[in-house]
């Protein structure tokens, strides 16, 4: 066992032993690691920040960082997708003696698919403004402690899918700034039918 496999299999152990000390832990954990509860909060936020600002700059620059945050998302779901085609590696329960409190996924452990796919959209709009910004990153990393506690990824798992979701998020804001016309077309289409 390599050095880093040890210590990733060190502290998710440190993490995954807490399962069953505390029920409303297990609980909120299970919560947060779910398909649908972060992703939907970081949605309707990205949802609310689209029609939000008080001048037309504003909303231009929210309206941006939610283009941002979607083309973001693809481009870390398809680096996750090319990643599992390659490497595969085991979900912990399947090689160590923890404690489940989720479904099992079967696809492979590493990079966090979650936790890029939630990152790609939080540092996307932090890109773009900071406050809604480091609520969403704040929200997203709950999502990525969230699936080492219930035993369904290691660490440094999530610290991958956050990388991927850190270059997604800054190609993503390069290739809107670079061809901003597309996206300003997108958006007088957009407000022309009152979309945005």
């Amino acid at each position: 066992m390599s050095f880093f496999e040890n210590i990733d299999e060190t502290v998710f152990l440190l993490i995954n032993d807490w399962v069953g000390t505390v029920s409303l832990l297990d609980q909120f954990a299970e919560l947060a690691a779910s398909d649908y509860f972060i992703p939907v909060a970081i949605s309707l936020v990205l949802f609310g920040l689209w029609f939000s600002g008080d001048k037309s700059t504003s909303r231009t620059v929210n309206q941006f960082a939610v283009m941002n945050a979607i083309l973001a998302v693809v481009i870390a779901n398809l680096v996750v997708e090319t990643s599992n085609e390659v490497f595969f590696r085991a979900r912990p329960y399947d090689v160590l003696d923890s404690n489940v409190l989720f479904y099992k996924p079967t696809d492979s452990s590493f990079p966090s698919n979650p936790t890029a796919s939630g990152l790609a959209l939080a540092l996307s709009v932090w890109l773009w403004n900071k406050k809604p910004g480091r609520l969403l990153i704040t929200i997203a990393l709950l999502l990525g402690i969230a699936r080492v506690y219930v035993g369904v990824c290691y660490p440094f798992d999530v610290l991958g899918g956050a990388a991927i979701a850190l270059g997604a998020a800054l190609l993503s804001k390069r290739l809107l700034t670079r061809f901003q016309v597309v996206p300003l077309i997108l958006l007088r289409s957009a407000r022309s039918i009152f979309l945005a």
